[in-house]
């Protein structure tokens, strides 16, 4: 099989309309050719901060040419290769990404925030996913049989599963940026040209329907009947063109921050993880589980108990039937079978993300040609 027993489970969830929370991780972003994951984002940071301290250190050259080929090391790069893995291994041992984050936050100070906002806005905005959900997915783009490359096709899938399932009633992010608002706000706005019959019926009687992002003071803003909120529970970073939010807007990304946020037992983004997490059923994509945030509520949630599941999405690496790909699905088994015991359902796909994130938006969209039934 493509795919374990628990896709079935989760299809006939959706066909019941049960009560749905999606919480999201850097992975939603992948694409080619973008480098947006939350390790690339740790890198682009301890890179500046490292060249703050050169020039207070006084750092010549070779050496900060050395740390950049040690923190983006290949094996296809040039140079002594031995050195830069040992260099790189080093740097993994002894300034793990959470070390960078917070050594990162102190030589950065007040910039912080506007690094990150750099980053992500730097790379991608709005504009840029119009063009790019225009050119690959819609009606009107110029086929190409031969064109096997999905950018930002994970983005793509969860905005259309999102506005044609009306049983997601929130969203959960673990990022930054407003990526996921704005996919979904561009389908919603040119639905014509990404959704046809049933699916346009449906996205038409969804009058002044409005996601918004929510952080900080933010919180406060009442959710009417047309609404969808996207929760940024470690903090949001609009693009440059908006005003930042202050108060309750928290970056969670260094150790300090992971710690205050661990104290703050009864803040909105606790109650809010541990509510959907305890009363919902839930979807997890984007997340590799590692997040300390992440264990934390499902370990509370395993105490409090939840008549629902809680689905993990991820997927093969699509190498083919060779003994490397089989060991890493093994390694994947293994994990799966933790996070079972953990109250975790594991949704696998063996042929990769491009074919797992299909799945999950034709078999939506098959249920709402359908009516749900």
């Amino acid at each position: 099989m493509k795919f374990n027993r628990y896709f079935y489970q989760l299809q006939e969830d959706f066909r019941r309309k049960k009560r749905m929370v999606l919480f999201v991780g850097a992975g939603i972003n992948a694409t080619k050719g973008k480098h947006l994951l939350w390790e690339d984002l740790l890198r682009y940071l301890f890179d500046k901060a490292i060249r703050y301290l050169s020039i207070e250190r006084s750092l010549d050259n070779e050496v900060l040419d050395k740390l950049k080929g040690a923190m983006n090391f290949s094996m296809t790069g040039k140079g002594n290769l031995q050195e830069q893995f040992e260099l790189h291994e080093f740097i993994n041992r002894e300034f793990p990404l959470i070390v960078q984050a917070s050594i990162v936050k102190k030589v950065l100070g007040n910039s912080y925030t506007s690094a990150i906002q750099d980053f992500f806005y730097g790379q991608c905005n709005k504009d840029l996913l119009a063009r790019v959900f225009r050119d690959n997915y819609s009606f009107s783009r110029e086929k190409n049989d031969g064109d096997n490359e999905y950018p930002f096709h994970t983005l793509y899938q969860l905005a259309r599963v999102i506005l044609l399932c009306p049983s997601i009633e929130g969203v959960v992010t673990y990022n930054y940026d407003n990526f996921l608002t704005e996919a979904i706000k561009i389908l919603y706005e040119e639905r014509e040209d990404y959704f046809s019959g049933a699916e346009l019926d449906w996205l038409n009687r969804r009058e002044n329907f409005c996601v918004h992002d929510i952080s900080g003071s933010l919180y406060d803003r009442e959710l009417g009947s047309n609404d969808l909120f996207v929760y940024h529970v470690h903090g949001f970073v609009p693009s440059p063109s908006q005003v930042i939010p202050s108060a309750g807007n928290e970056i969670v990304l260094s150790m300090e921050e992971f710690y205050e946020n661990s104290r703050e037992v009864y803040s909105w983004q606790t109650a809010t993880q541990l509510h959907f997490f305890s009363h919902y059923t839930c979807l997890l994509a984007g997340m590799s589980l590692s997040d300390m945030t992440v264990q934390r509520m499902l370990h509370y949630a395993s105490r409090c108990g939840n008549e629902d599941k809680i689905y993990y999405l991820h997927a093969g690496n699509a190498r083919g039937d060779d003994s490397h790909a089989r060991t890493y699905e093994t390694l994947k088994n293994i994990k799966d079978t933790f996070h079972l015991e953990n109250g975790v359902v594991p949704l696998f796909h063996k042929d990769g993300y491009v074919e797992l994130y299909r799945w999950l938006g034709e078999t939506v969209s098959d249920l709402v040609k359908n009516g749900f039934k």
